[in-house]
C-alpha cells in the first residue's frame, strides 16, 4: 500500500507588515527592506503581506517618503510571490467614509503597482460592503482574501460564524481568512470554530491569522492547520511573537512533525531572521519576545497590542499613565455598549479614545467624539448587539454619511491641486492634506532617495553588505540583471 501524500500547508510572510508594524511601528524604509526582499520571494512562500492603510501614513507622516515609489522599489525585488494589500471596507487611511469614485481609484492604482491580492474586510462584518471592495478588486485582476475576524461577545457564537461564513462564501473570494486581531484564540476554540467555518464555505482555502499578546497563537496554529486551516500568516522570528504573527522558524518543524507538508526553504527563513537580528542590532530596534499565556486580562479588555501602547501614549501625554488601570475597566464596558464590535481599526480606536474621555472626565460620555457619533448613528454599518440606551440617547439623532457618489471628488482635487502627473499623485492628494505632502511626492522615494540609479544600485549593494549572513544579492530591472556573491 503505497504512502499517503501529507496535506501541504503554505505561510504567508508577514515580516514586512505585521512584523515592522507591530514592534517598529512600520518605520521601516525602502532600503532596509531591499537587502532581503530576494530572498523573501524565492524562499517559496505562498504570498507576501506588504501594504495596509497605515503603511501609506507612516510614509507620508513619519518616513517623509512616496508610498507608491515604496511599493513599486520592493515590487521590483519580489516578483514570484504576490504582494497583498488590505482593503477597510468603506474607509481608507481615516475614519471617513470615501466616495465610490475615490475607492474604486485606489484599488486601481494599488492593483497597477503590482499589488495582486486583497485582503478585504469590514470591522462590522456589513458583507454588503465587503461585496463592494470584492468587486472592485476582482475587476483589477486581483485575488480576494475576505476576513472572518473572531472575536469573544455573547453574539459571537459557532452559529454567528456558520451564518457569516456563509454569507461571506457567497461573494466567491479565493480565500477566506480568519482573523484574530487580539489574540483572543485558544485551542478549545480553535477545536470548534475552524470545523464550523471550514463546513461553510466549501472548498474555498481557508487562511489563520492571529497575534501572539496571548502566547497562544502558535499552538492554535498547529490545531488550526491540523483541523483544514490551509495558510497561515507568520513572520521572520526577531519580529514575531509579542504584539506580532507567529514565528515562521518556530512553525515549521512543528508542522512537519504533526504530519503536515509546508515547502518553504528553511536555509532562506534562516538568512531572513539573521538578517532581521542584524537590522535590529544595529538601528537599536527591540526583537519580539513570547508572551506569558497566563495574560488573562486580554481576554477581558480584548484591546490589540498596538492598542495598549496607543493607550498608554494617549495617557502619557496628558501625564495621567496612573489612569491605565481604570481605562481598562472602562474600555470593555464601551465596547458593550457599542454593540461588542470587533478591535479592529478603525472601530477600535473609537472604543479606545471614548474610554479614555469617559475616565478623564469623570463622567461618562460627557464628550463624545464625532467619529463615534457617526458610529453609532450606523455610518459605518450596524454591530451584532444593541446599542446601550444611554448611549443612543446621549448621541441623539443626526444625518447619514454624505459623500459625492460620482466623479466630484476627484474633480474638485483636481482643480484645487491638479494637473498631476499620474493617478497615484491624485490619489495622495484626496487622501493627505498639502502640508503633509509637501516634498514626499517631489522626492519620489524621500528624502533619502539616491540621485541616480546608478547611486542606488551602489547604495543597495553597499546596505547589503553590512549584513555579514546574507549570501547573494540579485538586482533586476527589466532584462537587466546583476548578482553580487557575498
Amino acid at each position: 500500500m503505497g504512502k499517503v501524500a501529507a496535506r501541504e500547508v503554505e505561510i504567508i510572510n508577514s515580516s514586512l507588515r505585521d512584523g515592522i508594524q507591530a514592534l517598529w511601528s512600520s518605520r521601516v524604509t525602502p532600503d532596509e527592506m531591499l537587502p532581503i526582499a530576494r530572498t523573501i520571494d524565492v524562499a517559496g512562500f505562498h504570498s507576501v503581506d506588504f501594504m495596509a492603510a497605515v503603511q501609506f501614513e507612516v510614509s507620508v507622516r513619519y518616513l517623509k517618503e512616496n508610498p507608491w515609489e515604496r511599493v513599486r522599489r520592493i515590487r521590483r525585488v519580489i516578483q514570484r510571490s504576490p504582494m497583498i494589500c488590505h482593503l477597510r471596507s468603506r474607509c481608507l487611511t481615516s475614519f471617513d467614509l470615501v466616495p465610490d469614485a475615490v475607492f474604486n481609484l485606489m484599488v486601481e492604482r494599488l492593483a497597477a503597482n503590482g499589488l495582486r491580492r486583497a485582503m478585504v474586510f469590514d470591522p462590522l462584518h456589513d458583507v454588503d460592503n465587503m461585496a463592494f471592495a470584492t468587486r472592485a478588486a476582482h475587476s483589477r485582476g486581483m485575488d480576494v482574501s475576505a476576513v472572518i475576524f473572531f472575536t469573544i461577545s455573547p453574539f459571537h457564537t459557532d452559529e454567528y460564524y456558520a451564518r457569516k461564513a456563509v454569507e461571506i462564501a457567497r461573494l466567491q473570494p479565493e480565500a477566506i481568512c480568519i482573523r484574530d486581531p487580539s489574540s483572543l484564540l485558544t485551542m478549545e476554540r480553535v477545536r470548534t470554530l475552524v470545523p464550523v467555518i471550514r463546513e461553510n464555505i466549501g472548498a474555498i482555502p481557508l487562511e489563520l491569522k492571529s497575534h501572539c499578546t496571548t502566547g497562544l497563537a502558535e499552538d492554535c496554529y498547529i490545531e488550526a492547520a491540523r483541523l483544514g486551516v490551509n495558510r497561515l500568516f507568520a513572520a521572520a522570528e526577531p519580529i514575531a511573537n509579542g504584539p506580532s504573527v507567529p514565528s515562521i522558524g518556530a512553525l515549521l518543524p512543528r508542522l512537519r512533525a504533526a504530519g503536515l507538508d509546508v515547502r518553504v526553504d528553511d536555509s532562506r527563513v534562516r538568512d531572513e531572521a539573521e538578517y532581521f537580528e542584524e537590522l535590529a542590532a544595529s538601528s537599536g530596534r527591540p526583537t519580539g519576545r513570547r508572551a506569558d499565556a497566563r495574560a488573562s486580562g486580554q481576554y477581558t479588555h480584548q484591546m490589540p497590542g498596538n492598542m495598549l501602547q496607543f493607550t498608554r501614549d494617549q495617557l502619557a501625554a496628558m501625564k495621567l499613565e496612573h489612569k491605565l488601570g481604570e481605562v481598562l475597566e472602562e474600555f470593555p464596558r464601551v465596547r458593550e455598549e457599542m454593540g461588542f464590535p470587533v478591535m479592529v481599526t478603525p472601530v477600535s480606536q473609537l472604543v479606545c479614545v471614548q474610554a479614555v474621555l469617559n475616565v478623564v472626565y469623570g463622567e461618562r460620555y460627557k464628550l463624545i467624539p464625532n467619529e463615534v457619533r457617526n458610529y453609532v448613528r450606523g455610518h459605518y454599518g450596524t454591530p451584532e448587539a444593541p446599542l446601550a440606551a444611554e448611549l443612543l440617547e446621549r448621541v441623539g439623532p443626526g444625518p447619514g454619511p454624505r459623500f459625492d457618489e460620482g466623479e466630484a471628488a476627484l474633480d474638485r482635487v483636481r482643480k484645487e491641486f491638479g494637473p498631476f502627473e499620474s493617478d497615484d499623485d491624485l490619489i495622495l492628494h484626496v487622501l493627505f492634506r498639502p502640508d503633509q505632502l509637501r516634498g514626499v511626492i517631489a522626492n519620489g522615494g524621500g528624502a533619502d532617495r539616491c540621485s541616480s540609479a546608478a547611486d542606488r544600485l551602489v547604495d543597495i549593494v553597499k546596505r547589503a553588505s553590512e549584513f555579514r549572513t546574507l549570501r547573494e544579492i540579485e538586482v533586476r530591472s527589466g532584462d537587466l540583471r546583476f548578482r553580487a556573491r557575498m
